[in-house]
C-alpha cells in the first residue's frame, strides 16, 4: 500500500496539481487533486503507525531490504525508452490512475479479515473509504484531461494503457522471496514454485478490480484500440465499497 501511494499514485497527482497537462489548470480538478494528496500522505502515515505496532508487538526489530515494487520497475523501464518528456509525463499519470482505480476492492478484502491484527483491518477500511472517492475523480479527471489533449497525446495515452494494465497483473515473486527468506520460512522455494505452477505461463499474475479503468476506457471510446482483456475480479474480491462506508 505505502509503496503504492508513494511510488506511482502520489508522482502522477503532483503532476496534475503541478498543471502539467492540458487542463490540469482547472480550479476544480486542482482543488481535487490536491486534496487527494492530503489524503494520500495520511493513509501512508497511517499504514506505517499499524506496521510499526506490530512490529513492536512481534519483537521485529530488523527489516530486509526490499526490492522496488514491480509496478514501478516496469514503468522506470518504459521511462528510460521514451524520448520525450511529456510522453514520460503521460506515462507517470497513466501508471498512477490505473493503481488509484483498482485497489478499493483491495482494500475491501483486507478489511473484511478477520485473521490479520485489528488495527490493519481498521485502518484499510478507513483507507478504503477515501479511495472510493479518489477512483471516481480519477475517472473524471483523466477523462477532463484527455479532451484536452492533442491527437499526440491522446494516441500516447491509448498506448499506455494496456502496457500499465499487464504490469498491474504481475505478482512481484522477488519481493515474497526476500519475506521468506527473512522469516526463515521452511520449504521457501517450494511455495514459489507452487505459485508458478499455479498457472500455464508459470508467471502467477495478481488479480485485480480494474472497473474503474474499463470505465475509462469506455468512456474515452479506446475499447477497440486497448489490447488488454479485463479479468473479473475474484469472488472474494466483489464487495461493494460501501458497506464500509
Amino acid at each position: 500500500m505505502i509503496a503504492a501511494e508513494q511510488l506511482l499514485v502520489e508522482p502522477a497527482f503532483d503532476l496534475i496539481a503541478r498543471g502539467v497537462f492540458p487542463g490540469s489548470d482547472d480550479p476544480l480538478v486542482r482543488q481535487a487533486i490536491q486534496q487527494s494528496l492530503v489524503d494520500e500522505s495520511f493513509h501512508t502515515y497511517m499504514h506505517m503507525m499499524a506496521i510499526s505496532r506490530t512490529r513492536e508487538l512481534r519483537g521485529v526489530t530488523t527489516r530486509p531490504a526490499m526490492p522496488t515494487m514491480v509496478t514501478r520497475r516496469r514503468l522506470d523501464r518504459l521511462l528510460a525508452e521514451l524520448p520525450e518528456a511529456w510522453q514520460r509525463d503521460l506515462a507517470v499519470l497513466v501508471w498512477g490512475a490505473v493503481s488509484e482505480t483498482a485497489i478499493s476492492t483491495l482494500l475491501a478484502l483486507i478489511a473484511r479479515d478477520r485473521t490479520i491484527q485489528p488495527m490493519h483491518s481498521l485502518i484499510a477500511t478507513l483507507h478504503l473509504r477515501d479511495e472510493s472517492a479518489h477512483g471516481a475523480i480519477v475517472v473524471e479527471v483523466v477523462k477532463l484531461l484527455y479532451r484536452r489533449m492533442n491527437p499526440a497525446q491522446q494516441r500516447m495515452l491509448a498506448k499506455l494503457l494496456p502496457l500499465a494494465l499487464h504490469a498491474f497483473t504481475e505478482q512481484d515473486m522477488s519481493a515474497l522471496r526476500v519475506e521468506l527468506a527473512h522469516a526463515n520460512v521452511r520449504g521457501a522455494e517450494r511455495i514459489l514454485d507452487d505459485l508458478r505452477a499455479s498457472t500455464p505461463s508459470g508467471r502467477p499474475k495478481l488479480v485485480r478490480d480494474y472497473s474503474g479503468t474499463r470505465r475509462i476506457v469506455r468512456e474515452l471510446g479506446l475499447t477497440d484500440q486497448i489490447d488488454f482483456t479485463f479479468p473479473e475480479p475474484p469472488a472474494e474480491l466483489t464487495g461493494r465499497a460501501d458497506e464500509f462506508a
